[in-house]
C-alpha cells in the first residue's frame, strides 16, 4: 500500500475505488497485524486493481513523477 500512500493523487484514486477503506498497516513485530493486512487486501483486490489500472492509464500524468507512477502501476498490475 506504500505505492498509494506515497502520493496524495494516488491515495485519492484509491479512495475513489474503495468506499470503506480497510487497508491495514503492516507491522514487522506482530503476526496478527500481518494477517489483518493480508485479509484487507484479499477482500479488496478488485478495487485495488481498478485503482492501479486507472493510474496506469492516466494520460494527465506527464511530468517525471507522473510517468514514474504510471510505470510503477503497470509493474504492480503485471505481477
Amino acid at each position: 500500500m506504500f505505492f498509494f500512500s506515497a502520493s496524495t493523487h494516488r491515495w485519492d484514486v484509491l479512495l475513489k475505488h474503495i468506499k470503506n477503506l480497510t487497508v491495514k498497516p503492516l507491522s514487522t513485530t506482530r503476526w496478527e497485524s500481518r494477517l489483518d493486512a493480508i485479509r484487507a487486501i484479499k477482500f479488496q483486490v478488485k478495487e485495488i486493481y481498478s485503482a492501479l489500472l486507472e493510474i496506469s492509464q492516466d494520460n494527465t500524468l506527464v511530468n517525471s513523477s507522473g510517468v514514474k507512477s504510471r510505470a510503477e502501476a503497470i509493474v504492480i498490475i503485471d505481477k
